[in-house]
């Protein structure tokens, strides 16, 4: 028997459906269905992070990942292009935004990859049957960088041939992060002396960055919040030059062996600054 109560719980059931229907017509942030989305991926934030190895030749790298969301099986065997421009103004935005002092890649250093056209000032990146996930691919030579600069790539995702833009994020600025074989997470253990205080233990661990091609900076002793650093020089025979930088005064090398032992990856550093009255440090920094 047709009831009042039935046609209340058709008309619950058909509320149900008709909002689902609705969240999933707003799920590509477009307001509306049945869209092939191309989009960069997930991050909100513009700026994003790219490691590369230090080489002295030529390397091939994927810089920027796009995604693409095919809505329907017809247009996953398809193809789309996606239009990409290089918008140097992204990175004028970037540094005044965030006080960051990005450059962009020096053009002698790097080149598109063959897989990705420049045509009329857009890099065009193609989307064969079945694929999600395309690149822009750069061949980068390192060693024409100078690695105290802070260099980046600007993109902004302007077009899609067979596809439409998401409103997410459709910007990015690619830092490109030079990386020598010592760059890396170490732990530091060991003993800072100060001439009046006594000595106190060293145990944190530390970052070492690339500063050139067999160079690495890193907080000297346990004062890095203090804006103490020091530069890593790692010589043909494994010997370890250090030089003072940030608020470093001076460094005395003098307090026994400084070296590298390629075995263990670890550092073995024995040294001073302030030569009035010497602060020495005795620590072994070992890769993470």
């Amino acid at each position: 028997m047709f009831t009042i109560q039935l046609f209340r719980n058709i008309l619950l059931c058909s509320g149900a459906v008709l909002l689902a229907a609705g969240c999933q017509k707003e799920s590509d942030g477009l307001g509306g269905a049945g869209q092939t989305l191309v989009r960069l991926p997930g991050s909100q934030d513009t700026l994003m992070v790219f490691g590369v190895d230090y080489k002295a030749t030529s390397q091939s790298v994927n810089i920027l990942e796009i995604n693409r969301s095919p809505h329907n099986e017809g247009v996953f065997n398809g193809e789309t292009i996606v239009k990409i421009k290089p918008d140097a103004s992204l990175i004028t935005k970037i540094n005044n935004s965030r006080e960051k002092d990005f450059e962009p890649l020096p053009a002698n250093a790097w080149s598109l990859d063959a897989s990705v056209k420049l045509v009329n000032g857009f890099y065009e990146v193609r989307f064969g049957p079945g694929e999600i996930a395309q690149y822009i691919k750069i061949n980068l030579n390192t060693s024409l960088l100078d690695l105290t600069k802070s260099y980046a790539m600007p993109f902004v995702l302007t077009e899609a041939v067979n596809g439409v833009v998401s409103k997410g994020p459709n910007t990015a600025l690619v830092q490109v992060i030079i990386k020598n074989q010592w760059d890396g997470k170490y732990a530091a253990s060991g003993t800072f002396y100060h001439p009046v205080n006594g000595p106190r233990a060293i145990d944190e661990d530390k970052d070492l960055v690339t500063a050139g091609p067999n160079s690495v900076i890193c907080n000297l002793g346990d004062l890095g919040t203090s804006g103490y650093q020091m530069i890593l020089t790692i010589n043909a025979d494994n010997s370890v030059t250090i030089v003072p930088a940030g608020a470093t005064p001076n460094v005395d090398m003098n307090y026994g062996v400084n070296k590298y032992d390629p075995a263990t990856k670890a550092f073995t550093l024995n040294y001073a600054y302030n030569t009035a009255a010497p602060r020495i440090v005795r620590e072994t920094i070992t890769r993470k």
